[in-house]
């Protein structure tokens, strides 16, 4: 297990939501935030993990146990 990077609520959220297969625009219709917000966050999240893309993301989340999907 690495280290896990210090995700804030927002980012958390984003992350769930991505594992559990929702796009941006159903994420942002979700928390009620536009897509380009959520597409920062992701970005964010693949800058901590150091992460490439959504599949990368989903990968590092299931490797670190950071929680359950």
């Amino acid at each position: 297990m690495t280290e896990v990077p210090d995700l804030n609520y927002r980012e958390i959220q984003t992350l769930i939501l991505t594992c559990k297969g929702l796009t941006c625009k159903e994420i942002a219709q979700r928390l009620s935030l536009s897509k380009k917000t959520i597409e920062h966050y992701r970005s964010s999240l693949l800058r901590k993990t150091g992460t490439h893309n959504k599949a990368g993301l989903i990968v590092y989340t299931l490797k670190n146990q950071l929680f359950r999907i």
